[in-house]
């Protein structure tokens, strides 16, 4: 020190030195004199995103559907040797314009974590198709001399999948109050969307699972009912009005007339012949 330094400067000397002293991180911390943004070093793999139960082209009966996000960083020898950690997580709906925030690196803590595993629930979500966008940020820096080198590396992942809120319809389009003269009936239907199980009852009967239009077989005489009952995807049941319909006793067959005609004829006819040959064969012996 300068043999002219003043009293005052040799106590601000003194304080400095005590700071240094008092806060050794401070120096450690941030070594560098300069800093700059670089792109991501080849050997760093972007974070990993798994979002479960798995939600991909589902289709949910609610408008509220919750999952579990797990982001992770490849634990390689980059994420040591640049520092890798999670800066933020954050996800974008379909439905809404923002960005929603799971996790933010809390500045200055040096709370540096590679791992995160969130609970979360979307809510109030319109009926229809979806998609959730998840995006997540790392950072990650090495040293170059006096300079710090420093990179973000993002990763985005999508899910899809439907709300479908509203039951299907299904209507009947046979046998509606006709008078069948078969045992055996056709039971068709029409249904507005793609159903996952269909099924009828008759009479009041327990359900009977079918694959599409059928018929109906076995039925006896009299009074019968019939309903549908279609599942969607998504869990809503739909169900038909009931169809009445009625199955007449069969007509008796008509007796053969003609057939019997013919026979009598033929009968009549041999019988005459017979006795214009008996007849001839009497004259015969009386000549």
């Amino acid at each position: 020190m300068s043999k002219h330094a003043t009293p005052l400067m040799l106590q601000a000397s003194v304080l400095l030195l005590a700071l240094v002293l008092s806060y050794p991180s401070v120096a450690k911390a941030n070594p560098y004199l300069y800093d700059k943004q670089v792109s991501p070093p080849s050997d760093v793999k972007p974070p990993t995103t798994f979002v479960y139960p798995p939600i991909n082209n589902t289709v949910y009966a609610t408008n509220t559907v919750s999952l579990t996000i797990n982001v992770s960083i490849p634990e390689t020898e980059a994420t040591a040797k640049y520092s890798l950690h999670l800066r933020y997580i954050r996800y974008q709906t379909d439905w809404k314009d923002s960005f929603f925030s799971v996790y933010e690196y809390p500045p200055g803590t040096g709370l540096w974590i590679t791992d995160f595993l969130y609970n979360m629930t979307l809510a109030e979500i319109p009926e229809g198709s979806h998609n959730v966008t998840f995006v997540t940020i790392v950072d990650g820096g090495y040293g170059d001399g006096a300079t710090f080198c420093w990179f973000n590396l993002e990763s985005n992942s999508t899910i899809y999948f439907v709300v479908d809120l509203t039951s299907p319809s299904v209507s009947i389009l046979s046998n509606e109050n006709e008078t069948c003269l078969t045992s055996d009936v056709p039971l068709n239907f029409a249904v507005n969307e793609p159903v996952a199980e269909i099924s009828y009852s008759l009479d009041g009967k327990d359900n009977v699972t079918i694959a599409g239009n059928t018929t109906l077989t076995g039925l006896s005489v009299g009074v019968h009912n019939v309903k549908v009952f279609v599942w969607d995807p998504a869990g809503n049941v739909g169900a038909s009005e009931i169809a009445t319909f009625s199955l007449a006793e069969p007509e008796p067959k008509p007796f053969p007339t003609t057939p019997a005609l013919i026979i009598v004829v033929v009968g009549v006819v041999l019988a005459g012949a017979g006795f214009l040959l008996i007849r001839k064969r009497v004259r015969g012996k009386t000549q």
